[in-house]
């Protein structure tokens, strides 16, 4: 079995900030530091969603997939906004 972290893709990472470890933050940052491949330009943590689901945002983690899509395979699949500072905590690349 290959291990998760390959390099054939790139790994988008999106949590949400409420509830589980206390430092979500750093934790997202120790994962992506870890991969091989990341695309943290499109990598968040949703701001008022649970940790094990930031679908319950779903106007924010909608951007932040299309975001995703865009950068990494070639164009967004439909128009979406930016996510905001106040949606959002973005990783800088």
């Amino acid at each position: 079995m290959r291990p998760l972290l390959t390099t054939h893709f790139y790994y988008q990472l999106l949590r949400g900030d409420y509830g589980g470890l206390p430092n979500a933050t750093e934790r997202a940052e120790q994962i992506l530091g870890r991969a091989p491949r990341p695309a943290r330009e499109s990598s968040a943590i949703i701001k008022g969603a649970r940790a094990c689901c930031a679908y319950e945002r779903p106007v924010p983690t909608a951007r932040m997939l299309a975001k995703f899509v865009e950068v990494h395979f070639g164009g967004a699949a439909v128009a979406a906004a930016a996510a905001g500072l106040d949606d959002c905590v973005i990783f800088a690349p």
